[in-house]
Protein backbone atom coordinates (compact mmCIF):
# COMPACT_ATOMS: atom_id res chain seq x y z
CA UNK A 1 0.00 0.00 0.00
CA UNK A 2 2.85 2.38 0.86
CA UNK A 3 4.52 1.66 -2.50
CA UNK A 4 1.25 2.41 -4.31
CA UNK A 5 0.95 5.71 -2.42
CA UNK A 6 4.56 6.66 -3.23
CA UNK A 7 4.04 5.79 -6.91
CA UNK A 8 0.88 7.89 -7.04
CA UNK A 9 2.66 10.76 -5.28
CA UNK A 10 5.54 10.57 -7.76
CA UNK A 11 3.10 10.70 -10.69
CA UNK A 12 1.34 13.73 -9.23
CA UNK A 13 4.68 15.46 -8.61
CA UNK A 14 5.83 14.63 -12.14
CA UNK A 15 2.52 15.86 -13.60
CA UNK A 16 2.96 19.20 -11.86
CA UNK A 17 6.13 19.88 -13.89
CA UNK A 18 6.00 22.00 -17.02
CA UNK A 19 7.52 19.45 -19.39
CA UNK A 20 5.59 16.28 -20.25
CA UNK A 21 7.40 12.95 -20.39
CA UNK A 22 9.06 12.33 -23.76
CA UNK A 23 7.16 9.85 -25.93
CA UNK A 24 9.52 9.32 -28.86
CA UNK A 25 6.93 10.96 -31.11
CA UNK A 26 6.49 14.51 -32.31
CA UNK A 27 3.20 16.26 -31.63
CA UNK A 28 3.05 18.93 -34.31
CA UNK A 29 0.51 20.92 -32.26
CA UNK A 30 3.40 21.73 -29.86
CA UNK A 31 5.64 23.15 -32.60
CA UNK A 32 5.71 26.93 -32.98
CA UNK A 33 7.63 29.32 -35.21
CA UNK A 34 7.47 32.94 -34.07
CA UNK A 35 4.34 31.89 -32.16
CA UNK A 36 2.74 30.55 -35.35
CA UNK A 37 1.18 27.09 -35.07
CA UNK A 38 2.66 24.28 -37.17
CA UNK A 39 -0.27 24.75 -39.55
CA UNK A 40 -1.40 28.36 -39.96
CA UNK A 41 -3.35 30.34 -42.51
CA UNK A 42 -1.48 32.24 -45.19
CA UNK A 43 -2.63 35.54 -43.69
CA UNK A 44 -1.30 34.52 -40.23
CA UNK A 45 2.08 33.62 -41.76
CA UNK A 46 2.27 36.88 -43.67
CA UNK A 47 1.16 38.95 -40.67
CA UNK A 48 3.99 37.44 -38.62
CA UNK A 49 6.75 37.13 -41.26
CA UNK A 50 5.75 39.62 -43.94
CA UNK A 51 5.50 39.02 -47.66
CA UNK A 52 7.34 35.88 -48.83
CA UNK A 53 10.36 36.25 -51.11
CA UNK A 54 8.67 33.83 -53.52
CA UNK A 55 5.52 31.75 -53.87
CA UNK A 56 5.98 28.59 -55.93
CA UNK A 57 4.15 25.38 -56.80
CA UNK A 58 6.26 22.39 -55.69
CA UNK A 59 4.59 19.77 -57.96
CA UNK A 60 5.63 16.79 -55.84
CA UNK A 61 5.00 13.39 -57.46
CA UNK A 62 3.61 11.88 -54.27
CA UNK A 63 2.93 12.51 -50.61
CA UNK A 64 0.79 14.77 -48.47
CA UNK A 65 1.53 17.82 -50.64
CA UNK A 66 1.31 16.19 -54.07
CA UNK A 67 -1.18 18.14 -56.18
CA UNK A 68 -1.67 15.08 -58.38
CA UNK A 69 -2.38 12.68 -55.49
CA UNK A 70 -4.41 15.07 -53.34
CA UNK A 71 -6.43 16.62 -56.18
CA UNK A 72 -5.64 20.19 -55.15
CA UNK A 73 -2.86 22.70 -55.77
CA UNK A 74 -0.24 23.42 -53.13
CA UNK A 75 2.06 26.38 -52.77
CA UNK A 76 5.33 27.11 -51.00
CA UNK A 77 5.74 30.38 -49.16
CA UNK A 78 9.50 30.97 -49.27
CA UNK A 79 11.31 33.12 -46.71
CA UNK A 80 15.09 33.43 -46.16
CA UNK A 81 15.40 30.64 -43.56
CA UNK A 82 11.90 29.19 -43.58
CA UNK A 83 9.50 27.58 -46.00
CA UNK A 84 5.79 26.87 -45.51
CA UNK A 85 3.77 24.53 -47.73
CA UNK A 86 0.03 24.24 -48.17
CA UNK A 87 -3.03 25.99 -49.54
CA UNK A 88 -6.03 27.95 -48.34
CA UNK A 89 -8.07 24.79 -47.75
CA UNK A 90 -5.53 22.86 -45.60
CA UNK A 91 -3.51 25.75 -44.23
CA UNK A 92 0.25 26.23 -44.48
CA UNK A 93 2.58 23.87 -42.59
CA UNK A 94 6.15 24.64 -41.56
CA UNK A 95 8.06 22.70 -44.22
CA UNK A 96 11.58 23.50 -43.09
CA UNK A 97 13.63 25.90 -41.00
CA UNK A 98 17.37 26.57 -41.37
CA UNK A 99 19.13 27.47 -38.13
CA UNK A 100 21.92 30.00 -37.63
CA UNK A 101 22.89 32.48 -34.95
CA UNK A 102 20.04 34.71 -36.17
CA UNK A 103 17.56 31.94 -36.93
CA UNK A 104 13.82 32.05 -36.39
CA UNK A 105 12.36 31.28 -32.98
CA UNK A 106 11.26 27.63 -33.25
CA UNK A 107 9.94 26.02 -30.08
CA UNK A 108 8.54 22.62 -29.16
CA UNK A 109 6.29 22.55 -26.13
CA UNK A 110 7.84 25.84 -25.04
CA UNK A 111 11.41 24.48 -25.33
CA UNK A 112 13.55 26.53 -27.74
CA UNK A 113 15.17 24.78 -30.69
CA UNK A 114 18.12 26.72 -32.05
CA UNK A 115 21.57 26.46 -33.58
CA UNK A 116 22.80 25.62 -30.05
CA UNK A 117 20.53 22.55 -29.74
CA UNK A 118 22.47 19.26 -29.65
CA UNK A 119 21.47 15.71 -30.58
CA UNK A 120 21.41 14.87 -26.85
CA UNK A 121 19.06 17.83 -26.20
CA UNK A 122 16.69 16.57 -28.87
CA UNK A 123 16.81 13.00 -27.60
CA UNK A 124 15.98 14.23 -24.09
CA UNK A 125 13.09 16.26 -25.49
CA UNK A 126 11.56 13.40 -27.51
CA UNK A 127 12.86 10.39 -25.59
CA UNK A 128 13.08 6.81 -26.82
CA UNK A 129 12.02 6.33 -30.40
CA UNK A 130 14.24 8.98 -31.94
CA UNK A 131 16.44 7.54 -34.67
CA UNK A 132 19.83 8.96 -35.52
CA UNK A 133 22.06 8.34 -38.54
CA UNK A 134 25.25 9.95 -39.85
CA UNK A 135 24.97 11.03 -43.48
CA UNK A 136 27.58 12.49 -45.84
CA UNK A 137 26.52 14.58 -48.83
CA UNK A 138 28.32 16.59 -51.49
CA UNK A 139 27.26 19.75 -49.64
CA UNK A 140 28.45 18.41 -46.27
CA UNK A 141 31.43 16.06 -46.93
CA UNK A 142 32.38 16.08 -43.23
CA UNK A 143 28.94 14.62 -42.60
CA UNK A 144 25.73 15.50 -40.88
CA UNK A 145 23.67 13.68 -38.36
CA UNK A 146 19.96 13.26 -39.00
CA UNK A 147 17.57 12.59 -36.14
CA UNK A 148 14.09 11.49 -37.16
CA UNK A 149 11.00 11.62 -34.98
CA UNK A 150 7.69 10.21 -36.20
CA UNK A 151 4.22 11.41 -35.34
CA UNK A 152 1.34 9.15 -34.36
CA UNK A 153 0.46 9.16 -38.07
CA UNK A 154 2.73 8.38 -41.04
CA UNK A 155 4.51 11.74 -41.14
CA UNK A 156 7.31 13.05 -39.00
CA UNK A 157 10.24 15.42 -38.66
CA UNK A 158 13.91 15.24 -39.49
CA UNK A 159 16.33 17.36 -37.48
CA UNK A 160 19.68 17.86 -39.22
CA UNK A 161 22.86 18.43 -37.22
CA UNK A 162 26.32 19.53 -38.32
CA UNK A 163 29.29 19.50 -35.96
CA UNK A 164 26.89 18.48 -33.20
CA UNK A 165 24.51 21.45 -33.55
CA UNK A 166 21.06 21.80 -35.09
CA UNK A 167 21.16 23.26 -38.60
CA UNK A 168 17.76 22.35 -40.08
CA UNK A 169 14.24 21.19 -39.19
CA UNK A 170 12.37 19.44 -41.98
CA UNK A 171 8.79 18.16 -42.14
CA UNK A 172 8.50 14.74 -43.76
CA UNK A 173 5.60 12.78 -45.23
CA UNK A 174 5.85 9.45 -47.03
CA UNK A 175 5.02 8.76 -50.67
Amino acid sequence: MFQLFCSALALVAWGAGTTPAPTGQIDFSKLRLHQLAFISSRSQVQQRLGKPQAITEPNYECGAYSSQEQGQKFYELRYPQVRFIGNSKRGYAIDFVYFSAKSPALTYGGQPLSSRTTVADLQRLFGPGTHSAKIKTAEMPQGQEAVSVSSKYDDGAIFWFSRGRLVKFEYWSPC
